[in-house]
């Protein structure tokens, strides 16, 4: 699939994309976007091979309190008492680097910006 342009828009209840129906065939998966490359080409990979067009991807990953080499895109930063982000090698760069990678593939990308999941410290 070439690189994708355009967006996906909504007319009534039908999803349209310059102009022509869209259907999304796709996926949803949390890991993407903070494992390491390896990984992340394997499952954009394997979406192409199964003709899936859009890929949903969580945006987030908090740490309550990171750690050295933590993987991680936002935390509480005690210093500041407010939130902050982690744009480093394991932080926001990975999350960057799956965005690319699907797009570059031709998969329609999803971010998730948040949930609300409290198994999984969820707002």
């Amino acid at each position: 699939m070439p690189p994708v342009q355009g967006f996906v828009q909504r007319s009534g209840q039908q999803l349209l994309l310059n102009g022509a129906p869209y259907r999304i065939a796709g996926a949803n998966n949390y890991y993407l976007a903070y494992t390491q490359q390896e990984v992340q080409t394997a499952v954009l990979d394997l979406a192409a091979r199964l003709n899936l067009n859009s890929m949903r991807i969580w945006a987030f990953l908090d740490a309550p309190a990171p750690k050295a080499n933590d993987v991680y895109f936002q935390f509480w930063n005690e210093a500041n008492q407010a939130p902050d982000y982690h744009d480093g090698p394991d932080g926001l760069e990975r999350l960057d680097r799956a965005f690319a990678l699907a797009g570059a593939r031709g998969r329609r990308r999803l971010l998730t910006p948040s949930h609300n999941c409290a198994d999984v410290r969820g707002m």
